[in-house]
C-alpha cells in the first residue's frame, strides 16, 4: 500500500465532551482481541464507569447493550441523582447509579469493563492510586480497564495558561464571571504575543482557539480545577504497575502506531528499551497532554503488537471512497481512494482492491472481516491491510454488527435516548456512541416524533401544523423534500435504526 502524507492529528483534543467514542466497551473488546486478550462479548457485560457524573456515557451503552449490566459511581449526590432520573425516563433496567468514593467505594463486584474518563488527573494523587487499586481489585480476570488523563509534556505550557486564568479569575466568586475573566486574560496575553517570539505565540494561539470551543463548564472543570495534576507517561506506568496492572495499549491507536511516524522517528522509537520507554518517547515526539491508556491485569498476557488472525471475528466499518480513475485498470496499477476528512490512500494489489472496494459498495460501508478475509487472493495480505488502516485511523474495527440503518424505512425509528436528548438541546448520542449536532429545527422536531409509529404522511403533518403555529419556517411545498433531506442526514450520521 502506498500514502501520501496523511495531515492528521493524532491526538485527542484534550477538551472533549462526553459521549466520547473510545470509551465505548465495543472499543475495549476490539483492542483487546487484537492484543491476545479474551476479553468478555460486550452483549452481556458487567460495566463501571467511575466518575460517571450524570450518565452521559453509561447510559446510552446501557440502551445498546440491553443484556448488559451497567454500574455508574461519583462522589457527587447531585449528579447520581440526575443519572438515576435520566435512567428511569428511558425506562433502563440494565444500569444503576451510586454515590460512592473512590476510597471506600464498597461492595461492587467485579467488572468486565471499567471506564474513568476524566477523573485520574482531577484528583490527588493518593486518590489516582487507589483508583488504580480499584481497577486491579474489581478487574475480571480479561477484563480491561480504559484510564484517560493529562500527560507532559503537553501540559507545560498548558498549566502556564491555567496558571493565568486561575491568578486573574481567581478572585470571582460567580462562575460565570470567573469563567468570562479567564478567556478575556487569555486572549489578551495571546494578542500581546502576536509581536513576541513566534514558537510562543503559535502555541498561545492554538490554546486560545481550543478554550474557545469549550462550554464554561468544561472550562471550569478541564482547566480550572482545583485538583489538576499531569504526569509523564513513564511514571503513570509505574504507579499502575505498583498496583497490579499491566500495560494493553492506547484506545486511540493512532496515537502510536509505527507507520504514522517518519523513517526518522521510528529510528529513535527502535531505540526503546521496552514498550513504556517506547510510549514515552511518543509522547515527546507529539508534545502529548492526553492519553486514553487501556490498562489489564498484572497476570494477563497481552501480545504487545496487533494480530492479524484475531480479525476473523470482527466487524469492519470503512468511509474509504474509490477516487475516479480508468474505466479497466492493467494489473498492479494504483487504485486511489479517500477518506472523508481528506487523507487518500493508494493500493496496487488486487485482494487489496477488491477488499476495499467491496466495503465501499456496502450501504453501511460495515461487513464481517471474515468476508474479505475468505475471498479469493490473499487473505493474510488483507488483513495486514485492515490493521494498517485502522492503525491510522481510517477503518473502524467492532465485535458486532452495525446497530443502525443505512436508510429510512416507511416508519422511520430512532433511539429513545436520542430522542429524549434533542428535547433538551442539539447534541444527540448516535449508535456509533459519538454525539452529534443537529442543527436545524426540522431536523430537530422530526428526530424527535421519530418512534417507528409515524409513516411520511404523519410525519408531514407534524411538520405542517410545526409551520403554522411558526415553529417551522418554510414553505409548505418544500416540507417534503426538506423531510427526505432531514431523514437522510439522521441516516448518514448513524441515528436510525431498525
Amino acid at each position: 500500500m502506498s500514502t501520501e502524507t496523511l495531515k492528521q492529528s493524532y491526538e485527542q483534543a484534550p477538551y472533549d465532551s462526553r459521549p466520547i467514542p473510545m470509551s465505548h466497551i465495543d472499543r475495549l473488546a476490539v483492542l483487546g482481541r487484537l492484543h491476545g486478550l479474551a476479553p468478555a462479548p460486550i452483549a452481556g457485560a458487567r460495566v463501571l464507569e467511575v466518575g460517571c457524573g450524570g450518565g452521559g456515557n453509561l447510559l446510552p451503552m446501557a440502551g445498546d447493550l440491553k443484556g448488559g449490566e451497567f454500574l455508574g459511581i461519583d462522589i457527587s449526590p447531585r449528579q447520581i441523582a440526575d443519572a438515576r432520573a435520566a435512567a428511569d425516563g428511558l425506562g433502563l433496567g440494565n444500569v444503576a447509579f451510586r454515590t460512592a468514593d473512590i476510597m471506600a467505594p464498597g461492595d461492587l463486584g467485579d467488572f468486565d469493563y471499567i471506564i474513568a474518563h476524566g477523573v485520574f488527573s482531577w484528583v490527588p494523587p493518593a486518590v489516582q492510586d487507589g483508583l488504580l487499586r480499584l481497577c486491579r481489585d474489581r478487574l475480571r480476570p480479561n477484563g480491561i480497564a480504559y484510564v484517560s488523563f493529562n500527560t507532559y509534556p503537553g501540559w507545560h505550557l498548558r498549566e502556564t495558561v491555567r496558571g493565568l486564568m486561575l491568578h486573574h479569575a481567581g478572585r470571582f466568586a460567580d462562575p460565570a464571571t470567573r469563567a468570562a475573566q479567564a478567556r478575556a486574560i487569555l486572549h489578551a496575553l495571546a494578542g500581546s504575543h502576536q509581536a513576541g517570539d513566534p514558537a510562543v505565540s503559535a502555541l498561545l494561539q492554538r490554546e486560545t482557539q481550543n478554550v474557545d470551543a469549550l462550554s464554561d463548564a468544561f472550562l471550569l472543570h478541564d482547566l480550572m480545577e482545583a485538583e489538576n495534576h499531569p504526569v509523564y507517561f513513564r511514571d503513570f506506568a509505574e504507579r499502575a504497575a505498583a498496583a497490579g496492572l499491566r500495560y494493553l495499549g492506547e484506545a486511540n491507536v493512532g496515537t502510536s502506531y509505527d507507520l504514522n511516524f517518519s523513517d526518522e522517528v521510528r529510528q529513535i522509537l527502535a531505540t526503546a528499551r521496552d514498550r513504556i520507554d517506547r510510549e514515552q518517547y511518543v509522547d515527546f515526539w507529539l508534545h502529548r497532554s492526553f492519553r486514553e491508556t487501556l490498562l489489564c491485569r498484572a497476570d494477563a498476557a497481552p501480545s504487545a503488537e496487533m494480530r492479524p488472525d484475531a480479525l476473523a471475528e470482527l466487524w469492519v466499518e470503512s468511509t474509504l471512497r474509490p477516487l475516479p480513475g480508468p474505466a479497466v485498470m492493467p494489473p498492479g496499477a494504483e487504485l486511489r481512494f479517500r477518506h472523508p476528512e481528506g487523507a487518500r490512500i493508494g493500493v496496487t494489489e488486487a485482494a487489496h482492491k477488491a477488499a476495499l472496494l467491496r466495503l465501499a459498495d456496502e450501504p453501511l460501508g460495515t461487513l464481517p472481516c471474515a468476508d474479505l478475509l475468505d475471498g479469493d487472493g490473499d487473505g493474510d495480505g488483507v488483513a495486514v491491510l485492515l490493521l494498517e488502516l485502522f492503525g491510522r485511523n481510517l477503518i473502524g474495527l467492532s465485535t458486532r454488527a452495525p446497530a443502525f440503518v443505512a436508510e429510512a424505512g416507511d416508519r422511520p425509528a430512532a433511539s429513545r435516548l436520542a430522542r429524549a436528548q434533542i428535547g433538551d438541546g442539539r447534541m444527540v448520542t448516535n449508535q456509533r456512541h459519538r454525539g452529534v449536532a443537529i442543527d436545524d429545527a426540522l431536523t430537530a422536531e422530526v428526530l424527535r416524533h421519530l418512534d417507528g409509529t409515524r409513516d411520511r404522511a404523519a410525519l408531514l403533518a407534524m411538520l405542517e401544523r410545526r409551520r403554522v403555529t411558526g415553529l417551522i419556517d418554510l414553505a409548505p411545498d418544500r416540507l417534503p423534500a426538506a423531510l427526505d433531506n432531514a431523514l437522510d442526514q439522521l441516516a448518514a450520521n448513524a441515528l436510525l435504526v431498525a
